[in-house]
């Protein structure tokens, strides 16, 4: 079995994020149940995210191609409301649990990195 080893949140403010480590069965079995439950809803959150974007750019592909200019903002607007608000609370959500990933020992994990760049989480 691969020893991995987690960094804590002082660690990170002090040298930074470690060696990024890829996710693997073998390094999921070193994490505690909450730690597996932290990174399953992060994987969630990131999930729906990508889908919600991909509905709202299908939706303006479709709105602005089938509508004069003056009318498809108001129908982009109209038909993706409720996806548009959806994705902001997912977007709001991904760094609070992105945060307490890093606090519960994942800021190691390069999916966690790469997030926190992203999402610009500051450690």
């Amino acid at each position: 079995m691969t020893e991995v080893n987690q960094v804590s949140q002082e660690q990170l403010r002090k040298g930074g994020f470690p060696e990024p480590v890829s996710l693997s069965g073998e390094v999921i079995k070193t994490f505690s149940q909450d730690q597996r439950r932290l990174l399953l809803n992060l994987a969630g959150l990131i999930e729906n995210e990508r889908i919600l974007k991909g509905k709202i750019n299908s939706i303006w592909t479709l709105v602005s191609s089938n509508s004069d200019f003056t009318t498809y903002g108001d129908d982009f607007l109209g038909k993706t409301e409720k996806d548009r608000l959806e994705l902001k609370r997912v977007q709001a959500e991904i760094p609070i649990n992105l945060k307490r990933a890093v606090d519960s020992g994942l800021g190691h994990l390069s999916l966690i990195q790469r997030h926190c760049q992203n999402f610009d989480v500051t450690l």
